[in-house]
């Protein structure tokens, strides 16, 4: 049976001013209880500019991609919307998680292809 996956778009990394380290902005063990936690692109990768290297890039991360698998929007918009637009291109539906402040927890939703 297929293990869900949980595949986190954009590593997001911040300075810590105590240890002037880069470490990472968000925790994301909260989403674990939907997949197993993968990230697509590094915190290094500056995907500014969407042009085929990027949209290749986004195709071979996510060639594993499977219906119940999950895409945790985060990072570059560019790559969020051209991320979107491959695994909609592919199912015409996908589920996002979202993180919801007040709950402290993602939620899962249902994304359409038009």
């Amino acid at each position: 049976m297929h293990r869900p996956k949980v595949y986190i778009l954009q590593e997001v990394m911040r300075r810590d001013p105590t240890t002037n380290r880069n470490t990472p902005a968000h925790d994301f063990a909260p989403a674990a209880i939907y997949g197993s936690l993968e990230f697509v692109i590094t915190a290094e990768a500056r995907p500014s500019i969407v042009g085929r290297t990027l949209v290749n890039q986004l195709k071979d991360a996510l060639k594993d991609f499977a219906p119940g698998d999950y895409i945790l929007p985060v990072g570059d918009p560019s790559l969020i919307f051209t991320a979107g637009a491959v695994i909609g291109k592919k199912y015409g539906s996908f589920k996002i998680l979202q993180w919801e402040r007040r709950q402290r927890a993602y939620i899962e939703m249902e994304v359409q292809s038009v």
